[in-house]
């Protein structure tokens, strides 16, 4: 959904006007976090999944976080959020340049290589949404 196109200004009118409808600042959180999914969904639905895991995964760290005080299993918290986030954006912007080099690196020393080469699509944003959790993470 581009900005510029009338769908925008529909999604927007709606989302705002339901926004504002809403009384209670819990259902408007859960209404735009809806909206976000559904705005993200637009692009291609078969990331939503993912933005989703990410979200519910460092929510359920944060709740974790804001209930412990030991040092250590907040550090462990930490670390399961960032190793998740950075694993999953290394992935899918990273695992295609690797996956190549290495089989060329092994035909180079004569070593026949037949590594699988995904051609995943980068989902949009993902930098930018992988970043936001795990800053949520970090500030909890």
């Amino acid at each position: 959904m581009i900005f510029t196109q009338p769908i925008f200004a529909l999604f927007f009118a709606v989302t705002a006007g339901v926004h504002w409808w809403l009384s209670d600042a819990r259902a408007r959180k859960l209404w735009l976090l809806a909206a976000s999914y559904v705005f993200y969904g637009y692009w291609d639905y078969r990331f939503v999944a993912l933005i989703v895991l990410c979200t519910v995964f460092d929510y359920a760290v944060g709740l974790l976080l804001g209930r412990t005080e030991a040092p250590r299993a907040r550090r462990s918290l930490i670390a399961a959020s960032l190793c998740m986030n950075l694993g999953l954006l290394g992935f899918f912007k990273y695992y295609g340049f690797f996956a190549e080099s290495l089989v060329n690196a092994l035909a180079a020393l004569g070593v026949q290589a037949n590594l699988r080469v995904l051609h995943v699509v980068l989902p949009a944003g993902i930098s930018f949404f992988t970043f936001q959790t795990m800053s949520y993470t970090i500030d909890v």
